[in-house]
């Protein structure tokens, strides 16, 4: 369910804001710090500082398809405190640090949700930057006769309108040589606290797929997993731009997931998701609305 209360969600859902960057591989001791993870990324175009492409992502010129990047993603309580520590980072010719800051409206479920503990998902999706300048409603999550992806029954996620997803895949491969986090200027975090190991089980069928699908995508740029005791399990993702994001959002398969969790608590109790965007002075995300989603997944599916 969409709010702004994030009070109840574990630290990284409060968290204001993140830094990306490889000039740095910690952000221990910096103010405001609530979470970090190192990254490494392997096959990126141009490397460690590659500076053929928007934000230092390599490009002509470039080290190649092989080469190596390694940095920090830091999440920090405020964009003050996120911003105080990009500016202390190391200068350099070479390598990137990005801001990104979270946008006031997410989602929250059950036990993580300020407002009630209801595991529901919304009516509609979020609006493409197409939609909105069109002024197009976005479409139902459950559409018309489409089926609850999971009814408590022990049966994995999804069932329903796979026939859609072969094209959708083939439509919307990744180039060869993914520019990575340096070229991302959109995110999201969130986490699901499931109910035991049959949970992981039932999730597991789906969840590869979907993955696999995902890193093909035209605006994939990376991607990690986190976990929480007992069981909780929670996904950091990067795209080139929010309607990329959230074009991934309407893959039936994220949206199967969506609809199986939020279908009582026989699964799963509580989840959140946050999505971010870059803040970096002067940048302004690309407008994925002159490059239709449609080209990356097939729209009519989707996700809470």
């Amino acid at each position: 369910m969409r709010t702004r209360d994030f009070s109840r969600t574990p630290p990284l859902g409060r968290a204001e804001a993140l830094v990306v960057t490889d000039r740095a591989r910690s952000a221990a001791g910096a103010p405001g710090l609530v979470w970090q993870r190192r990254f490494r990324e392997r096959g990126v175009a141009g490397g460690r500082g590659g500076s053929g492409g928007p934000g230092g992502s390599g490009g002509p010129g470039g080290s190649g398809r092989d080469a190596r990047r390694r940095g920090v993603l830091a999440f920090f309580a405020t964009t003050a405190d996120a911003g105080r520590f990009a500016a202390g980072v190391p200068a350099g010719e070479q390598g990137f640090v990005h801001v990104y800051a979270a946008e006031p409206e997410g989602y929250t479920n059950g036990v993580w949700r300020a407002e009630d503990r209801r595991m529901a998902h919304v009516e509609r999706f979020t609006a493409l930057s197409g939609e909105v300048r069109r002024g197009v409603e976005p479409p139902r999550v459950a559409e018309d006769g489409d089926g609850a992806a999971g009814s408590g029954d022990g049966r994995r996620p999804g069932g329903g309108g796979r026939g859609r997803t072969a094209a959708a895949g083939r439509a919307g491969r990744t180039p060869r040589a993914n520019p990575g986090l340096a070229d991302a200027r959109a995110m999201f975090v969130g986490a699901t606290r499931y109910t035991g190991p049959l949970a992981w089980l039932a999730l597991a069928r789906t969840w590869y797929p979907m993955v696999a699908k995902m890193q093909r995508l035209r605006g994939f740029r990376w991607y990690a997993v986190y976990w929480s005791a007992p069981f909780t399990l929670g996904t950091l993702a990067f795209f080139s731009g929010r309607d990329e994001l959230l074009a991934f959002a309407r893959m039936p398969e994220h949206r199967d997931l969506m609809r199986w969790i939020t279908d009582g608590e026989r699964w799963g109790t509580g989840g959140y998701i946050r999505l971010h965007g870059r803040a970096d002075a002067g940048d302004a995300a690309p407008d994925a609305g002159d490059a239709p989603a449609s080209d990356a997944v097939d729209v009519r599916g989707g996700a809470a």
